[in-house]
């Protein structure tokens, strides 16, 4: 931390020079304020943004008392001693050319970048300084900072607005006249809800809609991810009367911005929905496969040696009666289960191929996925 303050508040020799001819009472504001120059561009207006350490370790090279400044901004004494290092840094007022130049280099090479208004406000600072301007109150230069951040998403909004074919500008418009129709701005926004038949058609149907619109998607690419989601945001909170408020261009271009980042939305929406319903079929048709397994379990089985029994029994002693000769080898509840199996006798089998290692439900996945619209290109994957 110490090597670090040194680096940033080093004096030259010039400088401590320079220093040693300002009054003593302003002299280690006026240091303060020449390092802050150099480090930021700009002159500080809150002296509480400057540490003790960074203080002490300015008065230690000035020699003089390391008492924090507590002088306000706009003192006369204050503006003097800034006038003075201003001249001695060579920098100038700016001029509207300036301010122009500033303004064409933010939008250019700033804006589309992002970024808060505090972090534009400080870069500007930079590039002053490296164009040796003196930068203008911290104020003014934030309103600079937002008056070209809200021309850049125009143009940007504007530039979406003009490549968006007929059909589509017409489809949005429907879209915002009728909110909670089909395809309406509201039902746009819902959430995908539970994994049922009808919520599938509904998410497939929007999604269809969506891709029908020829949206430019390449113009994601010119700017950073953080507009996308500032735009986003602004959509999602504005009602569709708020959203017609909105001139041509700035509510068109709002509204496919959305659309294109909700496009991906409604995608991962419906994949899940598809892998929920799929894992359902798989979950019942397990649950089906173990019901008849269980039922196939209380079946009487052994019975071809049971025949044989009964049959050495009744040759052994054909004249005997059924309780004194059949009973002592098959009990009468044993040859009730078998009167009573023999009408299901059919799903032996069908529990056996269901009980195959090789038993998928694939019949029921496609009797449900065929009735997805076939706009919509869903890639399907076996999941062993």
């Amino acid at each position: 931390m110490v090597s670090g303050i040194a680096q940033e508040w080093r004096f030259s020799f010039n400088d401590l020079g320079f220093l040693a001819g300002l009054p003593r009472g302003v002299c280690l504001e006026a240091a303060l304020q020449l390092g802050h120059v150099r480090r930021t561009g700009r002159f500080t207006e809150d002296w509480s943004g400057i540490s003790n350490d960074e203080v002490l370790y300015v008065a230690s090279q000035i020699e003089i008392s390391g008492a924090h400044p507590h002088r306000v901004f706009d003192n006369r004494t204050a503006r003097r001693y800034r006038a003075q290092i201003a001249d001695y840094l060579g920098l100038s007022r700016p001029s509207p050319n300036d301010l122009a130049a500033l303004e064409a280099w933010l939008r250019k090479e700033i804006c589309p970048r992002g970024g808060s208004i505090s972090e534009m406000t400080e870069r500007s600072c930079l590039w002053l300084r490296d164009h040796r301007i003196l930068p203008p109150p911290e104020n003014s230069l934030a309103r600079i900072v937002r008056s070209v951040r809200r021309e850049f998403l125009e143009e940007y909004l504007t530039s979406i607005t003009n490549r968006l074919p007929l059909e589509s500008v017409v489809a949005l418009e429907a879209s915002l006249a009728d909110p909670r129709g089909e395809h309406g701005f509201q039902r746009l926004k819902d959430d995908v809800g539970a994994a049922t038949l009808d919520n599938v058609l509904g998410v497939a149907d929007r999604l269809a809609f969506i891709q029908g619109l020829d949206l430019p998607l390449d113009l994601f690419r010119d700017i950073d991810p953080s507009w996308i989601k500032i735009l986003t945001r602004r959509v999602d909170g504005e009602t569709a009367s708020e959203m017609r408020r909105h001139s041509n261009d700035r509510r068109l271009g709002l509204f496919a911005v959305y659309l294109m980042s909700r496009r991906a939305q409604v995608i991962d929406s419906l994949v899940d929905l598809l892998i929920e319903v799929v894992h359902r079929i798989g979950t019942k048709s397990r649950q089906k496969v173990i019901s008849r397994i269980a039922a196939d379990i209380e079946k009487v089985h052994g019975k071809e040696r049971l025949l044989v029994d009964i049959a050495t029994a009744a040759m052994l002693t054909p004249n005997g009666r059924v309780a004194e000769v059949i009973f002592p080898v098959a009990g009468a509840a044993k040859l009730k289960a078998i009167i009573g199996e023999y009408p299901k006798s059919w799903g032996n089998h069908a529990a056996i191929f269901c009980s195959s290692p090789d038993f998928i439900p694939g019949y029921h996945c496609w009797n449900f996925l065929r009735r997805v619209p076939s706009s919509v290109r869903v890639r399907v994957c076996n999941i062993r």
